[in-house]
């Protein structure tokens, strides 16, 4: 993982990413941010946001489905689904995912209203509920993890688990980089403590020892850096061990500032 991190770290300034672990020697991957009722359509309407790189990669699209014959031709050629909508659509939600290839990687982010308790879409291979204000950095990050529009690639079991998770809860947290006044480790702690103190969405679901993560960082991150914020998720989620389901990411649009997605399994 060091020397992964390390490479990173050195290519800043090479290709925009690594296709070779969710790409095929076909080309790029085709995308989709599919909204479900009205407000799953509102959100497809506003994207992705803007740490994505729209202009170096042309395949992610969005769309809005407001009946199941709204279901987009793109959708069962796609490789990687986003399902976005309020838990009230729940069943629209469930027919979509049936609809959806087998081979297709699909997770659901559904936006639970008026404290419905968010369910688990069971037709997707990994649900992740989320409150309306965080939907669109989330499916983001999905997307930047899932095209590997970064600068090393995830090992294989990241990809594996999001394939087989199920329900899952988000946490997301942000910190700025260091600074001469503040040790790397003290960062990694505030930044991980941070992340786990704010759920996407707040539920009293127990969850267990596994997690994926994504570090996401200005240019300005470096191999210690990453390395700190790796090693304190260890500590703190106390994962069962093996290899670390992290990735990192840099990207001129967070300057000094660096954010973290946990995925809980």
């Amino acid at each position: 993982m060091d020397d992964m991190i390390a490479d990173m770290l050195e290519s800043q300034a090479g290709p925009p990413h690594d296709t070779d672990t969710a790409v095929d020697e076909f080309g790029e991957p085709l995308s989709l941010l599919l909204g479900y009722g009205d407000l799953g359509a509102q959100i497809a309407q506003q994207g992705w946001d803007s740490r994505y790189p729209h202009r170096r990669y042309s395949e992610a699209h969005t769309y809005g489905v407001q009946e199941l014959e709204d279901f987009p031709t793109a959708a069962t050629e796609a490789d990687f689904v986003i399902l976005t909508g309020s838990t009230d659509c729940h069943r629209l939600g469930e027919r979509i995912g049936d609809t959806l290839p087998e081979e297709t990687t699909s997770i659901a982010i559904p936006v639970p209203v008026d404290d419905t308790r968010p369910h688990e879409i069971d037709a997707v291979d990994a649900t992740v509920p989320c409150a309306q204000t965080l939907v669109q950095e989330l499916a983001t990050d999905l997307l930047t993890i899932l095209t590997a529009q970064i600068q090393i690639s995830p090992p294989p079991q990241l990809y594996q688990e999001l394939q087989t998770a199920g329900l899952m809860q988000g946490f997301r947290g942000q910190e700025k980089n260091v600074d001469s006044g503040v040790s790397v480790h003290d960062f990694a702690e505030t930044l991980v403590t941070n992340t786990l103190e704010n759920p996407v969405y707040t539920n009293d679901r127990t969850h267990t020892e596994e997690c994926v993560s994504f570090l996401q960082a200005g240019t300005d991150l470096t191999l210690r850096d990453a390395e700190a914020v790796r090693d304190e998720i260890t500590t703190q989620v106390k994962s069962r061990g093996g290899l670390e389901l992290f990735t990192a990411a840099t990207t001129e649009n967070l300057e000094n500032e660096s954010r973290l997605t946990l995925l809980r399994v």
